[in-house]
């Protein structure tokens, strides 16, 4: 069970650091669109 409960908290934490980088690049690629 502690193995199964470390396993869903790294994978919801990856889940969470792809989220951030895809709005990252969303966010840049939107700001360089509206710059040129």
């Amino acid at each position: 069970f502690y193995y199964i409960h470390f396993i869903i908290y790294i994978l919801l934490y990856t889940f969470y650091y792809i989220h951030f980088i895809i709005y990252i690049l969303l966010y840049t690629f939107y700001y360089i669109h509206f710059i040129i």
